[in-house]
């Protein structure tokens, strides 16, 4: 069974980039902090994503990025609750990846391609 939440400083801190990885086997949700002052993206949220566990980040101007995909945006800390974590399992946790699956549309080259000849256009 996987458990509830990594956070970034510990297993960073005890691990190597390897046994890091392979950590995310273990756990459902990864708090994603972003950068200075809450205005930048975080590469943890893709990361998560990438090996199929929920980011839970604080909203910021970068909830525009996130709204297709399956990340927890939450006001403050103190909503990371064990309720409001099986709702969002719940939620999200169909739409994650599972090991050997194609990652999702969001998180490809071509979809953002796509977006910016668009944007462009």
């Amino acid at each position: 069974m996987k458990r509830c939440v990594l956070t970034q400083c510990l297993p960073i801190c005890r691990m190597n980039l390897t046994e890091y990885i392979r950590g995310y086997a273990n756990y459902t949700f990864e708090i994603c902090p972003s950068g200075h002052n809450n205005t930048s993206d975080n590469p943890h949220v893709y990361m998560a994503l990438l090996m199929g566990t929920i980011p839970i980040v604080k909203t910021s101007p970068m909830n525009a990025l996130y709204l297709s995909l399956p990340v927890v945006i939450v006001k403050d800390w103190d909503e990371i609750t064990p309720k409001a974590m099986r709702k969002w399992k719940r939620k999200f946790g169909k739409r994650l990846p599972s090991p050997g699956d194609p990652i999702l549309p969001e998180l490809s080259l071509e979809h953002w391609r796509e977006k910016f000849i668009a944007f462009k256009n």
